[in-house]
């Protein structure tokens, strides 16, 4: 379920409806006994925060890819220096409703998604649409990149996931 109780969200523009997520992660296949540990780390720091709860729409994409993370988990092989993981997600999105938010949703380097003449049509699109929207989208990020975060939303991986779905909405 999507609402918009938090103003800061990535989606603080939908106001009500519901969402199915499906997110395939591709974690590196080389590792040695060393990095076990790190990606160990590195996935427990991504799927549960230490301090402020994600808001609804946030942790749709966040409890998919934990969920999917925790079904397949196996020892890994990574090299550090140039292993990637690849993220893919596919989104279904129904009953969708929308309104103006206070804040245009932002990356976490506070630069705006979408422009505001784009939302109000997008926002136009969203309340006449009947049927349900399927958006997918797939990003790499280095493992190197997703050490010392506190959760998903505050990775680029995340923003770029994030960008991909309104390109595709617009």
């Amino acid at each position: 379920k999507i609402n918009n109780s938090n103003p800061n969200s990535k989606f603080s523009w939908i106001i009500n409806g519901k969402a199915e997520v499906v997110a395939d992660i591709t974690l590196p296949e080389e590792q040695d006994e060393l990095n076990d540990s790190f990606l160990g780390e590195i996935f427990t720091n991504l799927f549960h925060p230490m301090d402020n709860p994600p808001s609804t729409e946030d942790s749709l994409l966040k409890d998919a890819i934990a969920a999917i993370y925790h079904t397949f988990q196996k020892p890994e092989k990574v090299t550090l220096d140039n292993s990637y993981v690849m993220v893919s997600v596919k989104m279904k999105l129904y009953d969708l409703k929308a309104s103006l938010p206070t804040i245009l949703p932002r990356t976490n380097d506070n630069i705006p998604f979408i422009s505001l003449t784009d939302l109000r049509s997008l926002i136009g699109f969203i309340n006449s649409q009947n049927t349900p929207i399927t958006v997918t989208s797939t990003a790499l990020e280095k493992l190197t990149d997703l050490s010392n975060i506190e959760d998903l939303g505050q990775t680029k991986m995340f923003d770029y996931i994030m960008a991909d779905v309104y390109e595709e909405l617009t």
